[in-house]
């Protein structure tokens, strides 16, 4: 799809509330360059220097690796090329749920907070417990006296580890 005609689409588009713009839905098959693009934004998932890379212009490749992002066959096509990426990789959500886990039991050894904390947000965002709709349903817990000052004597201790590691 040439640029003239990409742009036409677009002013018939209608802007979303948060201002980005719909899905384009087209059955044309891709170009050369836009399946490149497609090879090319699977490896780092930046649209930019996937357009690069792909031969669209340095000048124009931040624009147009976003509009290529909002065309069906594109995103299509970069959704069955990741589920191949995956599926040769042998990925599954319990292998990553294992790999998160023993990043979680390593930072807890190493008595490293923030890194238990990316950890278990990892964990977290597997079981789809970071999700907005989630947090608005649940209510939260209030700590008991006890836990309140265990939870207090851990932030302490592990402020009191990091100062004397960078004294």
């Amino acid at each position: 799809m040439c640029y003239n005609n990409l742009t036409k689409l677009r002013k018939g588009l209608d802007k979303n509330r948060e201002g980005a713009y719909n899905t384009i839905m087209t059955d044309r098959p891709l170009t050369n360059k836009q399946q490149a693009f497609c090879r090319e934004y699977v490896k780092d998932s930046n649209g930019t220097q996937a357009a690069m890379r792909a031969g669209y212009s340095e000048n124009g490749a931040k624009v147009r690796g976003s509009e290529l992002l909002t065309i069906s066959n594109v995103m299509r096509e970069i959704r069955r090329l990741l589920a191949e990426l995956v599926q040769e990789m042998g990925i599954t959500v319990e292998s990553v749920h294992k790999l998160y886990s023993d990043a979680y039991v390593s930072a807890k050894t190493l008595s490293q907070p923030s890194a238990m904390v990316s950890a278990a947000t990892g964990i977290a965002r597997l079981g789809g417990l970071d999700k907005d709709s989630q947090a608005k349903q649940d209510t939260p817990e209030e700590l008991t006296q006890s836990e309140m000052e265990q939870a207090q004597a851990e932030a302490q201790a592990a402020i009191r580890l990091k100062i004397t590691r960078s004294a």
